[in-house]
């Protein structure tokens, strides 16, 4: 609903990150990277575009999905290494 910040666009960016991390992986077509972010950001304008969130909220919910996102990975990285 209505707060700061936007879970949406936190979980979806952070979806993104890993995803991408994780095809890249694959050797998959480098572009899913692109599709994955747009994919988090046409969530996050949605948002705003239906009036439940300020844009302050999906922008500051996309830095902290991204910086979940590579914690994710980070973790993975580390029990994939052990």
């Amino acid at each position: 609903g209505y707060s700061f910040i936007s879970a949406h666009a936190t979980n979806h960016f952070a979806l993104a990150v890993f995803f991408s991390w994780f095809f890249r992986q694959l050797n998959s077509w480098s572009g899913f990277k692109y599709v994955f972010y747009l994919w988090a950001a046409s969530i996050a304008f949605a948002q705003v575009y239906v009036g439940v969130h300020f844009p302050l909220d999906v922008i500051v919910g996309a830095l902290a999905g991204v910086l979940i996102g590579h914690l994710m990975l980070f973790l993975t990285r580390l029990s994939l290494k052990s």
